[in-house]
């Protein structure tokens, strides 16, 4: 089969599922919907954009249009370039419901050793988080070299934790053959930018933006590719947030190697299959009291501290919302 067929048939398999992709998207990886990410078409991409004077990118963030479920349906139906979105690394809380490392191959040529390294140092990172109790979600971004490893929560996670367990998996990278450390997803320890967007945002699992290629799926033994690898992001339904190592829940949080430190550190837990959750709301689903409080603990140490005369009741309000809606305990 062409390369040209193969990709129109795989895109008609997630096109035919894209109800069900767009159902698991916004359960467990919206953050937030006042910004996502846009991809522009392919044919105004590098043009000059005549109102504005600038070069015309191939993407931008969107925040002046709420991210609807129809966008994210179109993105799965893998129609065209530009209805490829991605979704923001951190919520309007300062939360996050993932964590993605993203292993980068943008070059127009990329060497066969730089696609190799690639490939083995995204394996080795998801068979370490399988190690200590993670069902990540492996997925090659562009079918040559890149690749894109979730991490995704149950509940969401304070966007500081986020930030810190996910910079210590690769806080080796020089020890793995790269030049400069691979993006890490949040970006930024909070969304406190300018126009608060801080966290960057993160391309959804599908056909790629420029490239005819679809999405693969490691499953510990292959890539799967098609209905197999739908089948395989919709199982991804979370991890317990009591996975990351407690020493990532306090600031500072000292910077380890995932395979030495995070497993120390990583108290044995059993994974609940099957735990739900409800999108922006009781998002801890069926996770139990005890976790709930534990959790909220966490949450509430790691928060920044109310202080007088310094907007310290918005300090609390924001503590009281995480607590509440995110912990799912009552006021």
């Amino acid at each position: 089969m062409s390369g040209e067929l193969e990709f129109l048939e795989q895109a008609n398999i997630w096109n035919g599922r894209s109800f069900d992709l767009t159902k698991w998207a916004l359960q467990y990886l919206v953050n937030r919907d006042d910004a996502w990410g846009r991809y522009t078409p392919l044919a105004l991409r590098g043009q000059l954009n005549e109102r504005t004077g600038r070069i015309i990118g191939s993407s931008f963030t969107e925040s002046k249009l709420p991210l609807r479920s129809q966008s994210v349906a179109r993105h799965f139906q893998c129609r065209a370039p530009e209805h490829v979105i991605g979704l923001m690394a951190i919520g309007t809380e300062n939360t996050c419901r993932w964590v993605v490392v993203d292993i980068d191959a943008h070059a127009a040529e990329v060497p066969a050793e730089v696609q190799t390294r690639n490939r083995d140092v995204a394996l080795q990172l998801w068979s370490q988080l399988r190690t200590i109790g993670f069902r990540p979600l492996l997925t090659d971004s562009n079918g040559r070299g890149g690749y894109h490893l979730r991490i995704v929560f149950s509940s969401p996670v304070p966007s500081g934790v986020a930030f810190r367990f996910g910079r210590s998996l690769v806080q080796n990278w020089t020890k793995l053959g790269f030049n400069e450390p691979p993006e890490v997803f949040p970006k930024r320890p909070d969304r406190n930018t300018t126009k608060g967007l801080g966290g960057g945002w993160v391309r959804l699992p599908g056909r790629h933006h420029t490239r005819d290629a679809m999405a693969r799926v490691w499953n510990g033994e292959t890539w799967l590719s098609g209905a197999a690898a739908v089948e395989a992001i919709l199982a991804t339904t979370g991890d317990d947030p009591l996975l990351i190592p407690e020493t990532f829940w306090s600031e500072p949080a000292s910077a380890v190697a995932p395979d030495t430190q995070v497993m120390k550190n990583t108290t044995t837990r059993v994974v609940r299959d099957g735990s739900t959750s409800t999108h922006l709301n009781g998002l801890l689903g069926q996770t139990d009291q005890d976790d709930r409080i534990v959790i909220a603990r966490r949450i509430a140490e790691s928060h920044p501290p109310a202080i007088a005369g310094q907007r310290g009741h918005d300090t609390c309000f924001h503590l009281a919302c995480q607590l509440v809606l995110g912990c799912g305990l009552t006021p």
